[in-house]
């Protein structure tokens, strides 16, 4: 940025509206605060938690922009979230019965196996 004069420009136009530094001082504080909650959340419930909530913090975060802005609704955010639940309930699986984990790397093993060679059998 620095080489091509988008910086400088850039500061020129936070000089022009200084409204820019307040708002760049709140997405910071934001962006802190919610760090430091997530940090939080790990030590106290640990790391699945925390990324269950973050994840439906995002997934309600996404509803919410259907809702409020208009944009198409394709099938692909219905696949998008039929692979997070089915991580999710993978994991908690996995969380249950240690050796499912090898079962299912070499159920995947042989799934792309047979994409790779269709007449052999594995």
């Amino acid at each position: 940025m620095l080489a091509s004069g988008g910086l400088t420009s850039g500061f020129q136009f936070c000089s022009k509206n200084p409204v820019i530094y307040f708002y760049a001082l709140l997405f910071s504080i934001s962006g802190y605060l919610g760090v430091q909650i997530v940090l939080t959340l790990v030590k106290t419930c640990g790391a699945f938690v925390a990324v269950t909530v973050t994840t439906c913090r995002k997934a309600i975060t996404i509803i919410l922009s259907f809702i409020f802005f208009a944009k198409p609704f394709t099938f692909q955010y219905v696949w998008a979230g039929l692979l997070i639940i089915v991580g999710i309930y993978l994991n908690l699986l996995n969380k249950s019965n240690p050796s499912l984990e090898a079962h299912l790397v070499n159920f995947i093993a042989k799934i792309i196996h047979r994409q790779r060679h269709p007449s052999s059998i594995v």
